[in-house]
């Protein structure tokens, strides 16, 4: 289980994924020791100094919901690599892919207990937790890749990002799992009407 804000910090500094939980839950020992008047490490209740080594070992528990040779799942495979390469082995994270721990909800609400640490959801699964969300649901919202970053990586994903917080949830980044098209040849889509609703 993580408890120091420096491994937090040094892991928001290296990821290249999405949802978090806040699994910093200091037990009355550790509040009163974080509490002092400053020591070796830095400033006193959060140094953000993430080169001191306390001699501790952490372990991130990143589940998922697709095969491990997908995008997303090679994606949550180099973030491991790259956490226990940056940390000197000092972090490792343990990969959970194809729904091995649950669904992308299921999964979510163990990030809420504090069982699962990391998970990269589809933004249907997020409306469950924070309506707000449900934005993506949206047609036509974005009219390109570039305009859809753009407003994940700016104001938008900085206020849904907000709505997270209370439900235990911290937002690392977005990333997009492409736009839905159809395979269908267009005279085969004439006059018909087509909906489109995803978990």
């Amino acid at each position: 289980m993580l408890k120091k804000k420096g491994v937090w910090v040094l892991v928001l500094l290296m990821s290249l994924l999405f949802i978090a939980t806040g699994c910093s839950q200091e037990t009355d020992g550790d509040s009163d020791a974080s509490a002092g008047s400053g020591d070796e490490t830095g400033e006193a209740n959060g140094s953000t100094d993430e080169t001191v080594d306390d001699g501790e070992v952490y372990e991130i528990v990143f589940a998922h919901v697709v095969r491990p040779t997908t995008a997303k799942g090679q994606g949550a495979e180099r973030f491991a690599e790259l956490i226990e390469e940056r940390s000197n082995g000092r972090i490792t994270v343990n990969v959970y892919p194809d729904s091995q721990l649950g669904s992308d909800r299921e999964i979510t609400e163990q990030m809420q207990s504090g069982t699962v640490h990391m998970n990269a959801p589809f933004t249907g699964v997020l409306p469950s937790f924070v309506p707000q969300f449900q934005v993506f649901d949206l047609p036509f919202l974005f009219s390109s890749t570039e305009q859809a970053y753009d407003a994940m990586h700016g104001d938008l994903g900085e206020v849904l990002n907000e709505y997270l917080i209370p439900q235990g949830l911290y937002g690392l980044g977005y990333w997009d799992g492409g736009f839905k098209h159809f395979t269908m040849m267009l005279e085969q889509l004439k006059n018909r009407r087509i909906w489109m609703a995803y978990e």
